[in-house]
């Protein structure tokens, strides 16, 4: 499956639904590709300055080399400022340290962009629920639900979660 596979379908939702809620800090887990970071950072044209979060999944040195690479490239083509956090570590660490930061000033929205399992997916999503703020807005790329091995915890957020949420496209989030 391609990147832009990965990605286009819900992301214009998403960002459109961030332009909507002037959106200023943003986490996305999952990360492994930079479409999406790259598609907010060419997109924002509504807010001054930007905080971007991500939990990046690398599979090599490289990877990460090519992802800065081309985060900077997209940053440099727009007159918003951006301010990069990644967060590295373990998957309990990284939410831990979401949570935390949440503490102190909410998220306006959340992309989550893959993960290895169920279990790890409706722990995001649990994690996201904490971290964003009323109004904020949750997406989930569109490949997981046809995942058969994550579709399950999708499933299970809506059915936990779902009174807390207007489903505004497929599997974009507005939370009251």
């Amino acid at each position: 499956m391609s990147e832009r596979n990965l990605y286009s379908g819900n992301v214009s939702a998403f960002l459109h639904a961030l332009e909507s809620e002037e959106a200023t800090r943003f986490v996305e887990f999952g990360t492994s590709e930079v479409t999406c970071l790259s598609e907010l950072i060419s997109a924002v044209t509504w807010a001054k300055a930007v905080e971007l979060h991500c939990a990046p999944t690398f599979d090599r040195n490289d990877s990460e080399v090519r992802f800065d690479s081309a985060l900077m490239s997209a940053a440099d083509r727009s007159t918003v400022q951006f301010n990069l956090v990644k967060h590295i570590g373990t998957d309990t660490e990284v939410n831990d340290a979401i949570l935390e930061l949440s503490e102190s000033a909410k998220f306006d929205g959340a992309y989550i962009a893959g993960s290895s399992s169920a279990e790890g997916l409706l722990t995001v999503m649990m994690v996201c629920n904490e971290a964003l703020r009323s109004r904020g807005v949750l997406a989930v790329a569109n490949h997981i639900e046809l995942e058969d091995s994550l579709a399950p915890a999708l499933a299970s957020f809506r059915d936990m979660y779902g009174d807390d949420y207007e489903e505004i496209s497929p599997q974009v989030f507005h939370k009251y």
